[in-house]
Order: C-alpha cells, then structure tokens, then sequence
C-alpha cells in the first residue's frame, strides 16, 4: 500500500525540505531507501522524468537530487512517484531514527539468517558425509524445511520485495537474480521434501541469504560513512530560531525569519542563519563550515555563518543578513549535494557494464539451464543457482562511487570540498598550476596604505565613491575600500571585461581598477614594489589613487614548494602591476609569473597551455578569475572569494588554506589508484566465476559467499581512503609518483 504523501505539501514541510530556484521551480535532496544498483538508478530516473526538469542519482550514497517545476507538480507527486517505483523517499533533513530503525531490522534479519542457518548447515552436514541412516533422512529434510521458510521469506524478505518491485515497473536489478535463486531453490527444495526424493538447497537457501544480508548491511555503513558530511550539514542548521523584537524573545520557525531581524544565540546552539554580530563577543566553532579545529573568536561587527556552534559562555545577538538557502551553510550543502549527486564518465561507463552484464547474465542463465538440463536437470538447477547467486555486477556499480564517496568525505573533514565528484579523477593528470595572487597567495585581508587625490575631491569623499562601487563585494581589494559611503549608491555596477568595475553615481560615471587597465596613458609616481594600486577615474578623468598592501600567506611558500617538488609546473598570473608581482614571486620562489593580466589574459593563457598538451589547475577567488577557473581543467576556489569563482570551480577550500593543495593532489591519486583496482577485481572477479558455475564446478553457496565477499572488497578497499591521513600531507615527488 503506497503512502500518504501529501503532508509534505504543506509549505513549512515543503521549504524545509526543498529551496526555491525562482520561476516556479523547486530542487530537493532526496535520500532513497531500496537502491543498490546501477538500475535502481535508472528506474528513479525513468519515474520521475515525467515530473522533473533535472535529475540526478547518486548511488554511492544513496541519494538523488531532483529539479522541478512546483507550480504543475506538488511535492508529494516527486515523493509519490518514487514510492510508485518502489523506492521509500526520505529528506535529508529528516531525523536519523528511520535510518537505525532499518539497522535494527537488518540486524533482526540477519540474526534469524544465522541462528536458523547454523541448525540447517548443521543437519545438512550429515547428507555430506553420508552420515544419515535413510530411515532419519526425510525427517531431517523436514527440519531443513522448516528451519530454511523463516530464512528464505523472513531474512530474505528485502530481497523479495525488491525485485517484485521492479519487475512490477518492469526493470531487472539486482534484486531479481537474488530473489529468484532464493525463491527457486527454497520451492526445489520444498517440493522434493513433499516428495521424498531429489537433491535440496535449504543450506545454499541460508547461506545466501546470510551472506548477501551481511555484505549489503555493510555496503549500507559504508553508503553512510560516506554521505556522514551531508547528513552533518543538513542538521547542523536548527529548524527554529530565538527573534529578538523591542528587548523581547520568542522562538520562532527558521522560515519564520528575514533579512534584518535580530536573532539570540545561546551558548552551545548552533547559529540559525548568516548574520553581523551587533552585541556581545564569543569563540565559534566553525570545524564543520571549514575543517577549523580551533574555534574562532568574533567580536561585534564580525560575520558569522550558519553552522557554527556559539563555543563561549554567554549569548550573543546577531542581524540576520542571509537566511535559508541563501546562507553559506546551504550554499555549502548544495555544492556537496552536487558532487556526490554527479556521476562521472568512468561511473557513467561502469554502470552501462554493470546494466548490460545483468541481462547478459539472465541470457546466460536460460543458456545453462537448456545446456544441462536435457543432461541432467539436478546438475543443471545447481548451476543455474550458481550463476545466478555468483555473477550479480554488485561490485562493478560500487567500484567507482564508494570509493569518490570515501575519498570526499576525508577531504571534508580537512576543509577541502569536492564541488563536483570527478574531479579527482581529473586532478591525476593535473601538470600545471596557475595561481591567481590577491586572495589566493595573499592573505583575505589587505590593507590600504594611502590615498592620493588627483581631482577635485578630498580624500573622504574619494574613499565614499571607491567604497560605493564596491559596496557587497567580499574580494580582499573591496574589504580594503570599505567605508562609511553616507547617501551615496552605487548604480548599474557591473565588471568590464579589460577596465576594471564601472558604476554611476548621481551624474557621474566612476570606473575603478588597476592602473595599468584603466587608464595605461597615465604617468603615476612609483611606489613600494609590493604595493598595489587602484585608479579610481571620474567620468574618463583620474580622481583617486589608492595604495594597498596584502600579506603572503604563512603557507604559500611550502605550498609553490612541495608543488614544484612533485614536478609541477606553478605560474602566477595576476591583474596587479609588475612591480607588486615580481616581488611576490620571487619571495615565493615562482620562476613563472605574468603581470596586468586581464581576465580575458589570463583566459588566453590557461587556453594556450591547453593548446600545447598541459594540463591546467587554477586556483583563484575573485569575479574576474571566473573565467580563469571555468577554462582550467580542474579549478580551486578559495572560500572567502566570491560567488561566482565559487561557482565556476571544481574544489572549494573551507579552511583557505593553501597547504591543503598537495593533499588534495596526493588525494586524488590514491582515488584514481583504488577506482582502478576496484574495477580490475570486479571485473576479474566475474571473469573466473562465470565459466566455474557455468562448468559446474562452483557450488550455490560457495557463489554466493563469492558474490558477497567482491562487493566487501571493493567497499573496504574504497573505505581506506576515508581514513584520516597519518601525517601532513605528502610533498614533493609524492604528489605523483609514489604508490597507492
């Protein structure tokens, strides 16, 4: 019987589980109970084709994020639709007490497999070693029979209902070749009890259904492991918040705040959405948002993100300026969603293998049993139960996201997110890196030294307008700029491709930029090599100049090092002029680097180095590096740059912190070594079973404790990679060459 979806319909369910993408359309984050297998996935993408605008299935984590237009479909006809194809829907938001309740349930299945397993393998140990008297034999296949129905319909009762399903919707997965051995010979086997003569099964029965129960329990930890940081993101935001109005508190639904209102946040809650501190000061726990250990002190003024844990001993109040999915939380959440939601060529690939393998192997069955059967129908039901319990693809599906899965997950916990999955498969061939220089290989923040008026404006009033212009960036240059901009606003900002940010206020037309970009024809006085400089022009005139400063980061210099150790070629390409990023990269120790580099330059170059057969990393944080970083094979967003490079990159850095590089590098080479060994075994594996249980020589119960232990490999071996590294990220001829 289908259930009930329409509760989900109500807006507060709705918004929770779900975010606006505006025109009518809505996308959730689904997690799918009853998918295993590569047409699993297929069939979730069949049913909801018909409602959806975009979906997309993730298998290693069990999860499928679904697009579509809420004004000609309500939520619970997505929901509904999913329960039709014989899957049960569950948002990611929802508390994990079903998630147990079903490792209870399997736990309960798998301990009526074993206890009743072990009495049937026990009396079947007689038939082995002709130990029974014939006066006692068909009592035992009476026991046999009534120890092996609990096992077969009881245990086995996951694997029933899942492929009734399919065939129901008719689609062939993985639980149909499972169900249809145990249901072939449990009723051989009943009916030759019934008639006291011919070969029974019970013990292939339960040791089928034992193994398979333990081998996809285990699958289902691993599935968890892996998608432990997006379930950790979507409860680490709190469904309700404290409303601070006129001195008075009231708790009110998350949906229930906007942009403005003043929120408390208590010592150990969680801060319910991105906001400014405007009283009081405390530390914050920030490890989930960025891999931080150590929690970061905020002060009235400061910004602080949804996520983080308030770590002090007294409350704080905050004014929200980002709520719902538009906080840096969800913005998070989402890019994580994506990557673990794409599907990458090789997975593409495996699981095309993997669906075709399947009717091949069905196709191979009807062949075995017309070969055997006119020879001997006890051998040929044998080999038949061999085939169908041994060949199963389930290793081949799991060998590419299990281990991208696994791989994510450590990155995670060290601040480094995977905004799109492949990438690690696509950084092992990674040969050139092209860093961007202000916020990337300087610090976030940059100070501004001095203000040189070329007009007829004083310095406040210049400060106000560059302040203006920039006002609602968070590029290190527009943090510098900011200042009390008074009644004075910005209008029809927008960044020109070669000169810099031009807006208008009042009468005027401003411009602001690099020098060199703005206006190359001026004669401005030297200054400092490290310094840069902005040009601020009125109206085609010069009216500002401003000089500012940025600190290296601490860990630029070890990071350009271990990079140029592991034979990689690093670049420097940045909008600032000669002189400023001569310095920088001689104190860092780069041989190649490129001044006044426009963003179509810098776009240029990376497409040049393409050209001659490089492989391209860009690393940047800025508007104008979104080009750079959409060209490059693989792009690296720092965290604290803006939107839109965050959108164009692959790899988004939590902690911005550049030494998480080589890990990511070293990262991505063991990924790419254990998808390749994963996929050696899985298809090795399937080489050397089908010819034995098709010859007749690989025993039911022996395939099916083969079949299970190929899936156990490959999740274990993937499951290595989640473990924390040992020690610091590996440096020099490591990033490359040395062994999985």
């Amino acid at each position: 019987m289908s259930t009930d979806w329409t509760g989900f319909d109500a807006p507060a369910l709705r918004d929770a589980a779900s975010r606006d993408l505006g025109d009518g359309r809505r996308e959730a984050l689904l997690r799918v109970d009853g998918m295993h297998c590569s047409a699993c996935a297929r069939r979730i993408e069949r049913a909801l084709a018909p409602l959806a605008r975009d979906v997309r299935v993730h298998l290693g984590t069990g999860t499928v994020e679904v697009d579509w237009d809420a004004r000609r479909h309500p939520f619970s006809a997505v929901l509904g639709a999913l329960d039709a194809a014989g899957f049960t829907p569950a948002v990611t938001g929802a508390p994990a007490s079903s998630a147990r309740a079903e490792r209870r349930a399997a736990l309960k299945r798998i301990g009526v497999a074993l206890i009743f397993g072990m009495q049937v393998m026990m009396l079947a140990s007689g038939h082995y070693f002709g130990a029974i008297d014939a006066e006692y034999a068909g009592l035992m296949r009476w026991a046999q029979l009534a120890l092996a129905t609990p096992v077969a319909f009881y245990a086995g009762w996951p694997f029933l209902v899942g492929a009734a399903r399919a065939l129901r919707v008719r689609a062939v997965t993985m639980d149909v070749p499972v169900a249809t051995a145990i249901m072939l010979a449990w009723a051989v086997s009943a009916w030759h009890t019934v008639a006291g003569a011919g070969a029974v099964y019970f013990d292939s029965v339960v040791m089928f259904v034992l193994l398979l129960l333990t081998a996809r329990m285990l699958q289902d930890a691993g599935r968890a492991r892996a998608s432990e940081r997006v379930r950790r993101l979507a409860e680490a935001q709190p469904t309700v918040a404290v409303r601070v109005t006129d001195g008075a508190s009231e708790t009110v639904p998350l949906g229930a705040l906007a942009v403005g209102d003043r929120v408390l946040v208590a010592p150990g809650a969680a801060v319910p959405v991105d906001g400014v501190l405007v009283e009081g000061a405390s530390a914050f726990d920030e490890a989930l948002l960025s891999g931080e250990s150590v929690p970061v002190t905020h002060a009235t003024g400061d910004e602080v993100l949804a996520g983080s844990i308030n770590a002090g001993h007294a409350p704080v109040i905050m004014r929200a300026v980002r709520v719902g999915q538009g906080s840096a939380l969800s913005q998070i959440a989402r890019l994580l969603q994506r990557a673990e939601a794409e599907r990458p060529r090789v997975q593409v690939l495996a699981d095309r293998v993997a669906g075709t393998f399947l009717i091949a192997m069905l196709a191979l069955v009807a062949g075995a049993l017309a070969f055997w059967w006119p020879q001997d129908p006890t051998r040929a039901l044998t080999v038949v139960l061999a085939l169908l319990v041994a060949t199963c693809p389930c290793a081949l599906s799991l060998a590419v996201p299990a281990t991208l899965a696994a791989s994510a997950s450590r990155l995670a916990r060290s601040g480094v997110l995977l905004a799109r999955a492949d990438a690690l498969l696509r950084l092992r061939d990674i040969d050139t890196v092209c860093f961007d220089k202000t916020g990337t290989l300087t610090t976030g923040a940059m100070r501004l030294d001095h203000v040189m008026p070329m007009g007829g404006r004083d310095t406040e009033t210049c400060r106000r307008i560059a302040a203006a212009l920039e006002a609602g960036s968070a590029h290190p240059i527009a943090r510098a700029l900011s200042h009390d901009t008074g009644d004075l606003r910005a209008e029809g900002l927008h960044m020109r491709a070669d000169q810099g940010l031009a807006g208008r206020i009042g009468a005027h037309d401003y411009v602001l930029g690099a020098p060199e970009h703005v206006a190359p024809q001026i004669a401005l006085p030297p200054s400092a090599p490290e310094q840069t400089r902005v040009l601020l022009l009125e109206d085609g005139v010069p009216l500002a100049l401003f000089g500012l400063t940025a600190a290296v980061r601490p860990e630029a210099r070890s990071c350009v090092g271990a990079l140029h150790g592991g034979g990689l070629d690093v670049e420097l390409l940045s909008g600032d002029g000669e002189e400023p990023v001569r310095a920088l990269a001689r104190r860092l120790g780069l041989r190649r680097w490129h001044a006044r580099q426009k963003p179509g330059d810098k776009l240029a170059r990376v497409r040049m180095l393409a050209h001659r057969g490089r492989h391209v990393l860009a690393v940047g944080d800025g508007v104008n590096d979104a080009p750079l970083l959409a060209a490059a094979q693989v792009s690296v967003a720092m965290a604290s740059g803006s939107a839109l490079s965050q959108a164009s990159a692959d790899v988004l850095l939590l902690g911005d912190r550049l030494d998480s590089l080589p890990e990511l590098l070293a990262a991505a080479r063991h990924a790419r070594a254990v998808v390749a060994q994963n996929l050696i075994w899985a298809a090795g594996y399937n080489a050397v079973m089908v010819p034995l249980a098709f010859a007749g020589w690989l025993t039911p119960w022996l395939g099916a404790l083969g079949m299970g232990l190929s899936s156990l490999v490959v999740v274990a071996n993937a499951l290595r990679l989640a473990r924390p590294p040992r020690c610091a990220a590996p440096s020099g001829s490591d990033l490359r060459s040395a062994p999985a």
